[in-house]
């Protein structure tokens, strides 16, 4: 029924995979899943690997463990309720997004130094492309967030073109999460920000400032790392 992967983020994978066969039908309500052995083979993942998942599952409200009998999907409606389901993923995985937000840091922020100073006009001109649709859409009353997160994605894969060096092109994709950014543009308030830190970005890689381009691109991921750490602990006293 799954299929095995070899990101090193397994838990998280192992939900989003079961959360897919929810969406589309492939487990509905009542369906038992596969045991942990079996899941553990098809994934190629360890059984403490599933059981984190299965638990995170439980407390979404999707699965429902019944001792002796199996795990059993109950609602539907929780697999397909973007906010529930982005914004618990987000809190089960602050560590990890954390983490992968340093290293993005560290990579992102050299590379909008390097674009400013060795980007071509091309190059350039698709930063501040990305940057003025990312703006646009932000503003529109119901944006949707699938298309906001692609369009960040371009952003960032934009600026490190621009670079001009291969490694920090071989090396960034390895940073660029899809969850992440579906998680985090569901906290109030950072579609909009995220959106006027690009332009900043874009504005100074345009205007060849290596430096301020650099501290815009560290000022804006380190403003994500510190609004899920403040939305995380708000939601921990609820």
């Amino acid at each position: 029924m799954f299929k095995p992967f070899e990101n090193a983020r397994k838990a998280e994978q192992v939900v989003q995979e079961i959360l897919s066969a929810v969406r589309d039908g492939r487990l509905a309500p009542g369906s038992r899943l596969p045991d942990e052995n079996t899941m553990a083979l098809e994934f190629e993942v360890s059984r403490n690997c599933v059981r984190e998942a299965l638990r995170i599952l439980e407390t979404m409200g999707v699965v429902a463990v019944r001792h002796g009998r199996g795990c059993f999907v109950v609602d539907t409606a929780a697999a397909t309720e973007p906010p529930r389901l982005w914004l618990y993923w987000l809190r089960a995985f602050e560590s990890e997004v954390l983490d992968l937000l340093a290293a993005r840091e560290a990579v992102e922020t050299r590379a909008a130094q390097l674009a400013a100073r060795r980007g071509q006009p091309a190059d350039i001109a698709e930063v501040e492309r990305l940057a003025e649709e990312m703006a646009d859409l932000a503003r529109t009353p119901t944006p949707e967030i699938e298309v906001f997160a692609r369009l960040d994605r371009a952003f960032h894969t934009a600026v490190t073109r621009a670079s001009q060096n291969s490694f920090l092109v071989t090396l960034a994709p390895g940073s660029w999460a899809a969850s992440d950014r579906q998680a985090t543009f569901r906290i109030e308030g950072r579609m909009l920000l995220s959106a006027r830190q690009h332009q900043e970005i874009a504005a100074a890689i345009a205007a060849r400032d290596p430096e301020a381009a650099g501290k815009a691109m560290s000022r804006h991921i380190r403003d994500v790392i510190e609004q899920i750490q403040t939305y995380t602990r708000e939601a921990a006293k609820e």
